[in-house]
């Protein structure tokens, strides 16, 4: 994994570009929450509230690209945020569509965001429900 120098908030892996959505993301990001079921109205604003929630490391939302074509494969989150006691932590969850599951993209792409959450967002655990 290295650190994207373009981009503070995100990370690559061999095969993809980790980072926070940008505008230019908009439908990508609305086709992935439609696949789910979810109607976003305005995803430019969800975006720009994601980002600012980044800035106050609240939570911590990703999208997922691969790098060799570009294409928006996902979405990562880390929510529920607590730096207030003897551990920080954050609750992980994770949207891949489904022409790119069972590939290992997903599983590449936590793997570099378990050292990116370590080592650049200093949580110390991540879980799941």
């Amino acid at each position: 994994m290295s650190q994207n120098a373009g981009n503070p908030t995100g990370f690559e892996t061999a095969r993809l570009i980790v980072r926070c959505a940008e505008e230019a993301d908009a439908d990508a990001y609305k086709a992935l929450f439609a696949a789910r079921g979810i109607t976003v109205a305005d995803p430019l604003g969800l975006i720009a509230l994601r980002k600012e929630a980044f800035a106050a490391r609240t939570e911590f939302a990703f999208v997922a690209i691969i790098k060799d074509s570009n294409k928006f494969i996902g979405s990562i989150i880390i929510d529920n945020v607590n730096e207030d006691g003897a551990v920080s932590e954050g609750e992980l969850g994770y949207w891949l569509l489904g022409p790119f599951q069972r590939h290992g993209y997903m599983t590449e792409a936590l793997e570099g965001l378990n050292e990116y959450a370590t080592s650049t967002l200093r949580l110390k655990r991540l879980y799941g429900k």
